[in-house]
């Protein structure tokens, strides 16, 4: 099996298929893959979406532009990952952002049409496409539900106290880079790291890099009723 096919294999997508099940579904599809060089534009804001992409290799940027010029990366797409898996069977049908490559990147697409014409015949991908689609709107609830706090502290301990309930763990790891995580709570950088600093000093946590321990947790947890 081919490297891009292998990245293909472990995408949410096709999660349980077998390497002669993928080989059998990609001789029936026809799907083609684009490489692009960094900086590359491979879908723009308001465009049509009549594909699913997969990304193979690279890193691919969702980016909102603003009329100013200015933009934020709203989401970074690393191999495996899916793009245009909501919109293409939804009645809008275009682009909401824009994806660029923030790195030389190689992505597959695979028609609408060919997963329903498909679906049949692979039972399983229809079923991973709902979870993925399910998964997708419990994330957004989760979005939504750490904007609706009044301040910053309170996401970012809502955000903290989720990773301490997946993990089972006091000590953790972020799985994000800070930069990823102020673009998840919707503040500029230096604001979450003034904040993280303050409450380092005020005993609630610790952290060196991306390695944080929860020092109070029942004080994190009273910060939401302030």
């Amino acid at each position: 099996m081919e490297k891009w096919q292998s990245t293909i294999l472990q995408s949410k997508l096709f999660r349980g298929f077998t390497e002669s099940e993928l080989e059998r579904f990609l001789s029936k599809a026809s799907a083609n893959r684009e490489q692009y060089q960094k900086g590359q534009i491979v879908a723009n804001e308001e465009t049509p979406c009549t594909h699913i992409g997969i990304v193979v290799s690279g890193v691919i940027d969702v980016q909102k532009t603003y009329p100013s010029g200015k933009f934020i990366t709203i989401n970074h797409l690393r191999e495996g990952e899916l793009f245009g898996e909501v919109i293409v069977f939804s009645d809008r049908k275009t682009f909401p952002a824009t994806l660029i490559a923030q790195t030389e990147s190689e992505v597959y697409f695979l028609k609408k049409e060919e997963i329903m014409q498909l679906n049949q015949e692979f039972p399983l991908l229809m079923e991973n496409f709902v979870q993925i689609l399910s998964q997708k709107i419990l994330n957004l609830n989760q979005r939504v539900k750490s904007l609706s706090y009044h301040t910053l502290r309170q996401r970012i301990v809502d955000y903290i106290l989720e990773i301490y309930k997946i993990q089972s763990t006091l000590m953790f790891q972020l799985p994000v880079s800070r930069k990823q995580m102020a673009e998840r709570l919707g503040t500029p950088r230096p604001s979450l790291s003034r904040e993280l600093a303050k409450m380092k000093d005020e005993g609630l946590i610790d952290y060196e890099k991306n390695s944080f321990k929860i020092l109070d947790l029942e004080q994190l947890e009273t910060i939401f009723f302030e």
